[in-house]
């Protein structure tokens, strides 16, 4: 099991250790999609941020957690009345746009985000749920924002994680439970020198093509050994789920 660094992403789940390192602590973007548990939220920004922002009706999610953000992207189109005038009263700067755009909510977000953290990671959640396009455009609006100068480090929540990973690099994870399934995805045409150390099925400096998706359902091992899934070129996503959502709320705390 690694031991806690300078350079560590902190998150409810776990550590994440990365190579190159990174200098936390994160920005979190909250978006519109599927809403974290709130435990989950407040966590993750007890364990240290640098700044939250409300990305459209990811707004509301914040509200409900308890935590003003610093900032609201957005068109706005998703928010209540009740939202807008929580927004107001807060003081809550807000980076308004058009309804009709070019740009998502959290692509506009994300291009804000590069230009005033450079290089600092970026957490998103509130990208998971609904519709698959939304989840694949938030997906890859996240490497998007790397050519731009922002670093999205993991996307997800309570129930899922998925690290974009861009080579050469490597990430070390030590999860508390571990989670009960991990993939890796290519989200690149070709990934390559990729290797998992530490899985039920290990990899040795393989080639993984984003149209062969082979490397799925995988396990993690018990034990102290480290946990490490790195590669030589391309971009690569490490997917983690968990079963049971450890986040929410048990029957009895929901008055069911």
């Amino acid at each position: 099991m690694i031991g806690k660094e300078a350079g560590d992403l902190k998150l409810p789940q776990g550590i994440l250790r990365f190579s190159p390192e990174i200098s936390p602590p994160p920005v979190v973007l909250v978006a519109g999609g599927r809403a974290p548990e709130v435990p989950w939220l407040q966590e993750l920004v007890r364990l240290g941020v640098q700044a939250v922002w409300g990305v459209d009706r990811g707004a509301r999610w914040c509200w409900r957690a308890g935590i003003c953000p610093d900032r609201f992207v957005g068109d706005g189109d998703s928010l209540e009345e009740e939202d807008r005038r929580w927004l107001h009263d807060r003081r809550v700067p807000q980076h308004l746009y058009p309804v009709a755009k070019d740009f998502t909510d959290l692509q506009l977000a994300l291009f804000e985000a590069a230009d005033e953290y450079p290089g600092v990671p970026l957490v998103l959640t509130g990208t998971g749920g609904g519709r698959f396009d939304h989840a694949f455009s938030a997906l890859f609006s996240a490497l998007w924002a790397h050519r731009r100068g922002g670093r999205v480090v993991v996307l997800g929540d309570s129930k899922e994680l998925l690290i974009p990973l861009r080579g050469p690099a490597e990430v070390t994870l030590a999860f508390a439970p571990p989670p009960d399934v991990v993939s890796s995805l290519a989200l690149s045409s070709e990934c390559s020198g990729v290797t998992l150390k530490g899985t039920e099925w290990p990899l040795e400096g393989v080639t993984l093509h984003l149209e062969e998706p082979y490397a799925v359902s995988n396990r993690l091992t018990t034990g102290d050994r480290d946990k490490v899934f790195g590669l030589g070129q391309g971009w690569l996503g490490i997917y983690a789920a968990w079963d049971i959502d450890l986040w929410a709320p048990s029957i009895d705390d929901r008055g069911e």
